[in-house]
């Protein structure tokens, strides 16, 4: 490493020599938090942020995942909900009820232009904090609950034929960055497209798979950076139905034109 002759005690890596100090200072891994060679155990998290298994007691951002500390984010929040946000996602935080709806309306015109057809007049979204959501959504024992979309009907005759309006009402998390909401957002407008559309049950693991799946393909169209981190999240997921739903759903159509899968839920 530093080009100077070895004598003494030396380490032996690949078949490559250090002296003990290079190799501690220069090769081996450090921690990312405390900066103290990496001798023992340690973690890994989606970022390639190594650290010491003994940090893993500070708080976890609720949105990204990374260990809150000064070096990683720069420290963070903690929302009235009891939700822990670092910095890094705190400085791109959307609040605003104008935005959010934006947020919506951009989703659903990918949407749309992948197949998946809903009506914008048809669609609302608010933005609440976690207790809140978990209240509207009766899943008070859910912690990882990030939104929830309400469906309702109503049969109506219009001249001779009988139809059935759908209005659909998503819920989101307040207070996260605009990727994470288009996440959640594609999600739940997966599930109006579900109400709409299938009248058999499909299996929780078919149906929030599905509804993961296209996150993931709507991610797919992002050019933000977050992106390869998300669906890395996705893939480590080892929840039942979110995270194996999701892949179960993944394996079967990934090699298929999305309208392979709607036909599916449609008609299995």
């Amino acid at each position: 490493w530093c080009n100077k002759p070895i004598t003494g005690e030396f380490v032996t890596i690949d078949m490559k020599p250090y002296h003990l100090d290079c190799y501690s200072n220069n090769v081996e891994g450090k921690c990312s938090i405390c900066n103290q060679p990496l001798t023992d155990e340690y973690q890994v998290d989606v970022y390639g942020n190594k650290f010491c298994t003994s940090h893993s007691i500070l708080d976890k951002c609720d949105n990204c995942g990374r260990l809150i500390c000064n070096m990683l984010t720069n420290g963070g929040v903690t929302y009235k909900d009891g939700r822990h946000i670092c910095n890094i996602c705190y400085k791109k935080a959307i609040f605003k009820e104008s935005e959010i709806k934006g947020l919506l309306f951009k989703v659903m015109d990918k949407l749309v232009f992948m197949g998946i057809n809903l009506k914008k007049e048809c669609v609302s979204i608010e933005a609440v904090n976690k207790t809140e959501l978990k209240v509207i959504a009766n899943m008070e024992k859910f912690n990882a609950l990030e939104g929830f979309c309400y469906s309702g009907s109503a049969k109506y005759i219009s001249g001779k034929l009988k139809k059935t309006l759908f209005t659909h009402k998503i819920y989101v998390l307040n207070g996260i960055p605009a990727l994470s909401l288009e996440f959640i957002i594609a999600h739940e407008l997966m599930h109006a497209w579900l109400a709409e559309n299938t009248a058999s049950k499909h299996p929780p693991d078919e149906i929030e798979g599905s509804c993961n799946y296209i996150s993931y393909l709507y991610l797919l169209n992002s050019t933000d950076p977050e992106v390869k981190f998300y669906i890395k999240r996705m893939e480590l997921n080892s929840d039942p139905v979110y995270g194996r739903g999701y892949l179960k759903i993944k394996k079967s159509f990934q090699s298929k034109p999305l309208s392979a899968l709607l036909d599916f839920l449609k008609n299995s």
